[in-house]
């Protein structure tokens, strides 16, 4: 019998995938569901198919990122943000004006609003206090030094490997697509820099907002650094129904073009499956399909749904997937040009 490696190089990437992931699921759960043994995957039958599998994702992500460089594409997290911007989102003058307009109205409230109200500006006056706080501190001489940018592929922390541990001792399973990636690429953010959108003289409004259409992002880190901290949700109440722990991979689409989103990327453990299924609004897939959804268009999945207008409209958008929309452009051809299939 051919091995996976061969299958898969001779173009049977669905199935040769389909196969490892398969028999992981078989040996992890078969016994248990009565299901006939298969024979296992030997570690290095495995390791050699990942390597071929991962080493095609990360060429072809690095040849979107130098193609997106090659447009003008800016990329939110190579962009240094100075402290004082941040501060300047929290401006005290216009926090102080909300504070009178509210307190203005507390009079036309029940006597039961009133007092809801009137904690709610206790809160934010406790926040202005410590806001200006800091702004003191700032004035006075404290560093204020801009915070550094991250490349656009960077490697997994040793706390994202050892929350991906922790969570396999508290499920007795871990995702392994989601870990594999995890070890084998990192963390990869392809968001666009909030300053390049907009309509820009002699600059194509499709390209100018390429952000706008849910570029691809994948990202255990702020898993990593809540795991086993107060702020660690573990078991919560899904939307889905049920219980479980979710593990967050990538902003809501909105969240990437800087509007207000939704629910993050995520999948759900406990999970049986080595290839988990990618919750995000209505659409559910497997990781790997999610993959070769995203970067084989380029580098970018398509909006769930048409929503905000940049100046650019939404003529002549095509469903490339169910409820999922990218425009009828030549730059995501471009992009996706002589990409490796996967």
């Amino acid at each position: 019998m051919a091995s996976l490696l061969s299958r898969y190089r001779a173009g049977e990437h669905e199935t040769a995938w389909g196969a490892l992931v398969h028999r992981l699921d078989e040996a992890a759960y078969g016994p248990e569901l009565g299901f006939t043994p298969v024979p296992p995957v030997s570690e290095d039958e495995r390791d050699e198919l990942l390597d071929e599998v991962f080493g095609r994702i990360v060429r072809n992500l690095r040849r979107i990122e130098a193609r997106l460089r090659d447009i003008g594409y800016r990329f939110e997290c190579e962009e240094p943000t100075p402290r004082e911007a941040i501060s300047e989102l929290f401006d005290p003058d216009a926090i102080r004006k909300i504070e009178e307009e509210m307190a203005a109205r507390l009079g036309a409230l029940s006597a039961e609003d009133r007092a809801a109200a009137e904690a709610r500006l206790g809160e934010m006056s406790d926040f202005m206090q410590e806001f200006e706080r800091r702004q003191h501190a700032l004035a006075a001489g404290e560093p204020s030094a801009p915070i550094p940018p991250t490349p656009t592929i960077s490697p997994a922390s040793d706390a994202t490997k050892l929350a991906i541990a922790s969570a396999r001792a508290r499920h007795g399973r871990f995702p392994e697509a989601l870990q594999w990636f995890s070890e084998r690429i990192g963390n990869v953010d392809f968001r666009q820099k909030f300053s390049t959108f907009g309509a820009r003289e002699g600059v194509d409004p499709v390209v100018a907002n390429l952000g706008d259409w849910d570029p691809f992002c994948f990202d255990l880190e702020l898993f990593g650094r809540l795991a086993g901290t107060e702020e660690d949700p573990g078991i919560q109440l899904l939307h889905e129904g049920g219980q479980g722990q979710l593990i967050e991979f990538a902003p809501d689409f909105c969240i990437k073009a800087n509007v207000s989103g939704g629910d993050p990327y995520h999948v759900i453990l406990p999970n049986p499956r080595a290839d988990p299924v990618v919750h995000h609004w209505e659409r559910r897939v497997p990781f790997m399909t999610f993959l070769r959804a995203t970067i084989l268009r380029g580098g970018f999945r398509g909006a769930p749904m048409l929503t905000v207008d940049r100046g650019h409209g939404w003529r002549g958008t095509v469903e490339v997937e169910p409820r999922t929309f990218l425009p009828d452009h030549p730059v995501f051809a471009s992009l996706a040009d002589g990409l490796e299939p996967f």
